[in-house]
């Protein structure tokens, strides 16, 4: 959490800009579009439904050789796995009742920025 908290104080510097897989998957041609703003990219229009298209999680899944992070053998018995479902919060399935609790109470012991813990489950647009 030291790491988020860090980025977090900075979210308003002109040098930070934070960017949540939640927002991706809900519109993710107006999140291409606000990185290639940030970066100052200039995308031809012809271009975007490509870029969504290849940024895809069905994409990057299938093509999860090349998107996966450090995508070698030693440390992925599968690549495709690590893109599992694509859904945002599906881990939650996995925990009791009571495991989501601790979780939900040590969240907030580690961080008291309750912007923060909403951003980090839903990002900005939920």
């Amino acid at each position: 959490m030291h790491h988020l908290l860090t980025v977090w104080e900075r979210r308003n510097h002109a040098n930070v800009e934070l960017f949540h897989y939640a927002d991706m998957r809900r519109d993710p041609e107006a999140e291409l579009c606000r990185l290639a703003a940030v970066l100052d990219i200039d995308v031809p229009d012809d271009a975007w439904p490509t870029l969504v298209e290849v940024t895809s999680f069905e994409s990057m899944k299938l093509h999860a050789e090349d998107a996966a992070p450090n995508a070698v053998p030693s440390l992925w018995h599968d690549t495709g796995r690590f893109f599992a479902e694509g859904r945002q919060g599906s881990w939650r399935t996995l925990l009791s009742e009571d495991a989501l609790a601790r979780y939900e109470g040590r969240l907030a012991e580690l961080c008291p920025e309750p912007d923060l813990r909403a951003w980090l489950h839903h990002g900005w647009t939920s």
